[in-house]
């Protein structure tokens, strides 16, 4: 399965361990958190795959293991699929 953009959007990032995801379309502002939003930047390069996913954000988490990453993409992308954020191809 394969996710994209419902529709561009805009991030603000004030340091604080979260960000602001703003989709001007829709007028739809969403406080997510700092790997929402990494996951969000790459997605919005083009439509992308579970795999595709964690090999495009592991230069970006140093924090995590490979396998924690793993465990963590699909939840969030559940999570921005709810939120009509992404759409599940």
């Amino acid at each position: 399965m394969k996710w994209r953009l419902e529709s561009p959007g805009i991030f603000y990032d004030a340091d604080e361990g979260s960000d602001v995801y703003n989709e001007p379309d829709s007028g739809h502002t969403h406080q997510i958190g700092e790997f929402d939003a990494i996951q969000l930047s790459q997605i919005g390069k083009k439509p992308m795959g579970a795999a595709e996913l964690l090999r495009s954000v592991q230069s970006d988490v140093v924090d995590r293991s490979e396998a924690e990453l793993h465990d963590a993409i699909v939840p969030v992308l559940d999570e921005l699929v709810a939120l009509n954020i992404l759409k599940a191809l």
